[in-house]
């Protein structure tokens, strides 16, 4: 309190209520605290009494929050310092019906544990809109009833391991972990926990507790502390399940994980590997930063551990491929999928968010920058990887934490042909002479297409040619008109507005080592518009704007559905071989056209944030030409390549994020 002093009787009659009020929160706070200890054993209680007569008879209780939550509130009105507090006695009460008293006595444990709340990933708007998505289609109790008698039911009902290293964990975060697993709708499941030599007290007597109360739970000691990766094969050698599912001592699967897991292999029992979508825990104890993801992409995977959580394996292809290696750990699961991927015959994608990281400080569920070992240790596992494909490559370090960039050897002597579809002369010939002042590879010829007359003045010859057009444009014909007389190794196609991004920076050698690859067909770089916002990174095609830019998660080397002749890099006899262009398409969609039959020929198109362009002048973003856009439906709506494999299915965009609306699950 102030010492107000000799102040005037007014002043102190002031101070005098002060301390009245002063007095009266207190006694309000310590009220609350009661409260909050009442609620904390009525749920304790009511756990012990769900694990005797079930959940659905237990909901009968639950009028014992709510009485709770109403003498919350008198003591802590909202407009009271307490607020606060009785929004964490209305989230018991939501916690408790929608994933159970278990969820609800953790929280409460958790928010009395000490707990470092230094660098900790704050909610993001993105959050707003997943907790949307949550309340519609996170399991309600009578869901999950009904998925239990639905798997019964299965023909096909194969023992799921669940393995996990343990060190240290939180006391809180272990019983979370287990009773996640104890809690599956699918029931055919062993969890095997091995223990790492942790030096936290608490660790042994609880695995000995949990293995004491399942039959289904296994532990192993180990004898000396050795590292995460020792840990996963100690687990792994207690399993006998025909899948083994991997799961961290500190995360949580979501109720439905293994039932949903299970359903997909129904139809599939080829499937050796399957992943689901994923989020976090936050600090506060609500779930956020979701990973909506999609189709398997093995460019993607080298450039990162998107799998990641949840993952399922086949246990005789874990073992084929030798287990967790030692000397990789902290992306010892990044290096096993990999491994796994090259031998899996089927790899499949729930859309679906069946796991949940714990925002723990010092984890890489909050920022992998932490574990630097871990990301060099990434860097190796997808070294490793590209030296066994034989593929020549090289892995570095990306441009953040749990990111790496694959990079290819250019084939001696590749002849390169760059087609510039011009615009105003002044404009492309700044274009074309920063272009030109790129190091390294550069184009053995060059074409500028173009309306302008002017654009003669460009012509070089045996170096710069110019073609002026005249009457309608039909650009797919005209391309394929220059390629007919070409004889180049590579065809590079590009918009004549577009420069480097950095001044001298190499963007030609990018998209020739990625094009030069035997199992790409086309590829494509970042495009930024003249302000330096984003503007292109691949081509969605099939949404709702038909095809359009949605953005990439990461800005890494990953596969797209299609990318636009603004930049677009291709073989010129896979070009030829595939027809070239369709000139049915007068001004537009004929590059997406392009990438759809080069997909259906088996071919990958691939997005590189190598090649960075940058416009020179502000772009109108146009809309496909509608006689373009109903072509390129009458040819592919219907057909497997109509769908998006590499957006998932819940989201109509990335930047910015934007949930969907047309999709169910």
């Amino acid at each position: 309190m102030t010492d107000y002093g000799d102040d005037t009787a007014e002043q102190r009659g002031h101070s005098d209520e002060v301390r009245r009020l002063d007095a009266a929160l207190a006694d309000r706070e310590e009220r609350v605290r009661v409260l909050e200890g009442s609620l904390a054993s009525t749920l304790i209680v009511l756990s012990d009494y769900d694990r005797v007569v079930g959940r659905r008879r237990l909901r009968r209780l639950l009028h014992t929050n709510e009485l709770i939550a109403a003498v919350a509130a008198r003591a802590a009105p909202p407009a009271t310092r307490r607020a606060e507090t009785l929004r964490h006695v209305r989230d018991m009460a939501a916690i408790v019906a929608t994933d159970g008293i278990g969820a609800a006595v953790r929280r409460v444990r958790s928010r009395r544990a000490p707990v470092d709340h230094t660098a900790v990933l704050p909610p993001t708007g993105e959050d707003e809109q997943y907790r949307l998505w949550l309340a519609r289609h996170h399991p309600s109790q009578e869901r999950l009833i009904e998925m239990r008698r639905q798997n019964e039911t299965w023909g096909y009902r194969p023992l799921v391991s669940v393995i996990v290293p343990v060190y240290n964990p939180d006391r809180v975060w272990l019983d979370a972990m287990v009773e996640s697993v104890i809690s599956q709708a699918y029931g055919n499941w062993e969890l095997c926990l091995a223990d790492d030599r942790s030096s936290a007290s608490h660790v042994r007597p609880a695995l000995a507790r949990w293995a004491n109360h399942n039959e289904r739970i296994k532990v192993a000691y180990r004898e000396q502390n050795g590292n995460i990766a020792a840990a996963s094969n100690t687990a792994l050698a207690l399993a006998q399940g025909e899948f083994v599912a991997l799961l961290d001592d500190d995360d949580v699967l979501r109720p439905h994980a293994l039932h949903k897991v299970v359903e997909l292999l129904q139809d599939d029992r080829d499937t050796d590997l399957v992943y689901s979508d994923e989020d976090k825990i936050l600090f506060g104890g609500e779930r956020g930063h979701v990973h909506f993801k999609g189709e398997f992409d093995s460019d993607y995977l080298l450039s990162t551990n998107f799998v990641c959580h949840l993952s399922v394996i086949r246990r005789d292809t874990v073992i084929a491929v030798g287990g967790f290696r030692n000397g990789i750990d902290g992306s010892q699961d990044h290096d096993l999928v990999l491994r796994v991927s090259e031998q899996a015959r089927h790899i499949r994608h729930v859309p679906d968010v069946l796991y949940s990281w714990r925002q723990v400080p010092g984890s890489a569920a909050i920022e992998g920058a932490q574990k630097p070992a871990a990301w060099d240790a990434g860097r190796r596992a997808v070294d490793d990887a590209l030296t066994r494909r034989q593929s020549g490559g090289r892995a570095q370090l990306g441009p953040s934490s749990g990111l790496y960039v694959s990079r290819y050897p250019v084939p001696t002597g590749v002849r390169v042909t760059a087609i510039v579809m011009a615009v105003d002369a002044q404009t492309t010939a700044s274009a074309l002479a920063a272009l030109r002042r790129s190091p390294g590879l550069r184009p053995a010829r060059w074409i500028l297409c173009g309306y302008d007359a002017d654009l003669e003045a460009l012509r070089e010859p045996n170096l710069v040619e110019v073609v002026v057009t005249r009457g309608s444009a039909r650009h797919a014909g005209l391309v394929n008109e220059l390629v007919a007389s070409d004889d180049s190794d590579v065809l590079v196609l590009l918009a004549g507005d577009l420069a480097p991004i950095e001044p001298g920076a190499r963007w030609l050698e990018p998209l020739v080592e990625q094009a030069s690859r035997g199992s790409v067909g086309a590829v494509g770089g970042r495009i930024v518009a003249a302000d330096g916002s984003a503007e292109q990174d691949g081509i969605h095609v099939g949404g709702p704007h038909l095809a359009a830019s949605v953005g990439v998660r990461l800005p890494v080397i990953q596969q797209v559905c299609a990318v636009s002749t603004d930049c677009l890099a291709v073989q010129r006899l896979r070009f030829t071989a595939i027809g070239g262009f369709d000139d049915r398409y007068r001004v537009s969609l004929h590059d997406v056209d392009l990438c759809l039959r080069l997909r259906r020929a088996g071919l990958a198109t691939v997005y590189t944030p190598l090649t960075e362009l940058r416009r020179l002048r502000p772009h109108l973003q146009t809309r496909p030409a509608a006689d373009d856009g109903e072509e390129l439906r009458r040819v592919w709506e219907g057909s497997p390549e109509w769908t998006d494999p590499f957006l998932s299915p819940w989201l109509d965009g990335v930047t910015p994020f934007v949930i969907s609306d047309g999709y169910s699950g």
